[in-house]
């Protein structure tokens, strides 16, 4: 009886183990993956993007969601010209689906926004 004992501790601080290197791998994983904007605030939700362009260029505030689909492209070079795109968007904003926002020089968006489906935002 004291082998099936053992075995099953074992299991379990295996399984303990093992549930604590898929936490970390996950949080590695989202750290990897996660888009490096200038600076992206607190609980901001992306839903699923659709193109994701000059990140480095957009600074997002906090409690901003996104609903499905969204493009946000800040280009700094188009047609053989240099530009200094800049897209800001404030704290407590939403937008729905099928957003397009696209900067080559800038689009400022304060706190508070709500955005319709379909909508284009450009410079």
């Amino acid at each position: 009886m004291f082998p099936f004992f053992r075995n099953i501790v074992v299991n379990k601080l295996d399984y303990s183990v093992l549930l604590k290197c898929r936490s970390l791998i996950s949080k590695l994983r989202s750290f990897w993956l996660r888009p490096q904007f200038s600076k992206m605030g607190n609980h901001t939700i992306f839903e699923k993007t659709g193109y994701l362009k000059g990140l480095k260029y957009i600074s997002i505030g906090d409690n901003v969601h996104f609903d499905s689909m969204i493009f946000l492209t800040a280009w700094d070079r188009f047609a053989g010209e240099t530009f200094s795109p800049r897209i800001s968007i404030g704290d407590n904003c939403s937008f729905g689906a099928f957003n397009h926002i696209t900067s080559i020089n800038k689009i400022i968006i304060g706190d508070g926004c709500l955005v319709g489906k379909f909508v284009t935002i450009s410079d």
